[in-house]
């Protein structure tokens, strides 16, 4: 396995359907679509792309070989912000398309505490928050925060809830700054912060969003300390308000 080609390959399958730098600062509800729209044919391409890395063999592998934080660092070794994403992603939204259904019992128990482990690495080392090409790049900086927001664990979940609100901080900085003070920026960086400003209520309307799934998460972790819609496939029994509760069609995946 050539780890350097598996990375970039995660990056640019990832981002491929995305044709405008600029949407990869502030993406449309097209470009979130193909990520969180169940789409058989994605899962497919996400399992064999062709042309690119396939993604389930190497999953399978992981799995196989029972890797753990430490062993994932060791032979991943990412080194840049775009390393650190494409491995979060790797080990948190892949398997997501990879393991469907009854097979997703291995996503939350195996695959969700290596992503929840990576992102904390990353999220520790400021890489979404202080890096100049993820930090005001909404298409970019919440993945790091996705794996946070998978957990059963509340203190997890909290921490979630204070990135989220960081982030939505720093891009309302950016969107309350006048334009002379981006000029003290580096130029590609400015450029983020001029898109922002320019879509000031898509910006608005995304991150309210991307807060409301933060919630959405926490809220069933707080009520029942765990996602009543994980219960079947981990073999837990459902007590009678968490089955209303999924009548109500408020489980996701």
């Amino acid at each position: 396995m050539n780890v350097s080609v598996v990375i970039e390959d995660v990056y640019t399958f990832w981002f491929s359907h995305i044709t405008l730098d600029e949407h990869l600062t502030l993406p449309t509800l097209s470009d979130n679509k193909r990520w969180f729209m169940r789409d058989a044919a994605f899962d497919q391409e996400c399992r064999h792309v062709p042309s690119f890395t396939k993604f389930g063999p190497i999953l399978t592998h992981l799995k196989q070989e029972n890797v753990t934080k430490s062993s994932i660092l060791h032979t991943f070794n990412p080194q840049t912000a775009r390393a650190w994403l494409s491995l979060t992603i790797l080990l948190d939204q892949l398997p997501r398309n990879c393991y469907r259904d009854a097979e997703s019992a291995v996503v939350f128990t195996f695959f969700d505490p290596l992503a929840q482990a990576i992102a904390e690495h990353a999220i520790n080392a400021g890489i979404p928050s202080e890096d100049p090409d993820i930090r005001y790049r909404l298409a970019l900086r919440f993945w790091f925060y996705l794996p946070l927001i998978h957990s059963e664990d509340l203190t997890l979940q909290d921490r979630a809830c204070a990135l989220y609100d960081g982030m939505t901080d720093a891009i309302n900085t950016v969107l309350d700054s006048p334009d002379n003070k981006s000029s003290l920026l580096p130029e590609q960086e400015r450029k983020y912060c001029e898109t922002l400003r320019s879509h000031r209520n898509a910006v608005e309307e995304l991150c309210t969003l991307h807060k409301r799934v933060q919630k959405d998460h926490r809220d069933p972790i707080v009520r029942f300390g765990r996602f009543p819609h994980r219960n079947l496939v981990l073999g837990r029994i459902s007590t009678p308000e968490e089955e209303k509760f999924l009548k109500e069609g408020k489980g996701f995946a």
